[in-house]
């Protein structure tokens, strides 16, 4: 993801440089900024989490179900199996999720 300067830090930037102003408020703006790239990476991650966890959840709910109607030995083949399948159980699932918020 790109970050870009909001056009306010942009504007005091300028305005400091082609002023020849003191560089600790140079140094001010650009630590605002590094904070909010950090800021919103730090929320690009708690997300990706967040959908990774839910992805996880869902595949094990889904596993359980397999494993639980299967009238099998589930050995190490078939579990394997069982995990593809659940996995893909719940990528269907975040995608029926993703269309239901947009209906």
């Amino acid at each position: 993801m790109k970050y870009r300067l909001t056009n306010r830090t942009m504007q005091n930037l300028t305005h400091y440089l082609a002023n020849n102003q003191d560089t600790e408020e140079i140094e001010n703006i650009i630590n605002d900024f590094a904070v909010e790239i950090i800021e919103s990476a730090i929320d690009d991650m708690k997300r990706v989490k967040a959908a990774i966890e839910l992805r996880d959840q869902f595949a094990m709910s889904a596993l359980n179900g397999l494993i639980a109607s299967s009238n099998t030995n589930v050995s190490s083949l078939i579990s394997h199996h069982f995990a593809q399948i659940a996995y893909e159980i719940a990528d269907a699932m975040l995608k029926a999720r993703e269309i239901k918020a947009i209906d």
